[in-house]
């Protein structure tokens, strides 16, 4: 699980997402649990997008969940099975 306070695994999953949608993403836009990585696109500010795990190469949106039911917002709103690690990140930058 890459929590909001986790800064090192946020950039590295940054990187990671950024590469496989082709888009620059800053790391205070995206946190993962052991289902989901969870971005806050600015563009669409009243929504996050998810993308299941494990990243494909080429990686799309799953769905979306409004930004008041996210976990940017209640870190309580990570998936329910979400009590490992994320798989496949590594937490180093």
């Amino acid at each position: 699980m890459i929590r909001l306070t986790d800064i090192a695994g946020r950039k590295t999953l940054a990187v990671t997402l950024g590469e496989r949608t082709g888009e620059d993403i800053h790391y205070s836009e995206v946190c993962a649990d052991d289902k989901y990585v969870y971005r806050h696109n600015s563009e669409y500010p009243d929504e996050v997008e998810l993308y299941e795990i494990p990243l494909p190469m080429c990686a799309e949106v799953y769905d979306d969940v409004a930004y008041d039911k996210s976990p940017f917002v209640d870190p309580n709103n990570f998936s329910r099975d979400s009590q490992r690690g994320v798989r496949g990140f590594s937490r180093e930058v």
